[in-house]
């Protein structure tokens, strides 16, 4: 319905680690196709975001959710422990 759910790191850059579970699959999947300095909006389907979860008060399960991203830079991380 196009409500803004989370412009908090408008002004400070959001940090994570790929492959380590912390944001949905279809923003992680995004991000790592890009290169430095590229911007970039995806859209993610339900099945790529929470699926049938709901996410808070302002996102109800099957919700399909769009991310406007610029890829700052890339840095080193710990090894992720990959499941079993």
């Amino acid at each position: 319905n196009g409500t803004l759910i989370d412009a908090k790191h408008r002004a400070e850059p959001f940090q994570f680690q790929l492959n380590a579970g912390i944001v949905v699959d279809g923003l992680e999947r995004g991000v790592e196709s890009m290169v430095e300095g590229e911007r970039a909006q995806f859209t993610c389907s339900p099945e790529w975001a929470y699926g049938a979860v709901e996410a808070g008060d302002l996102l109800p399960a099957e919700s399909t959710l769009v991310y406007e991203v610029e890829l700052l830079e890339w840095r080193d991380g710990p090894p992720v422990e990959q499941s079993a």
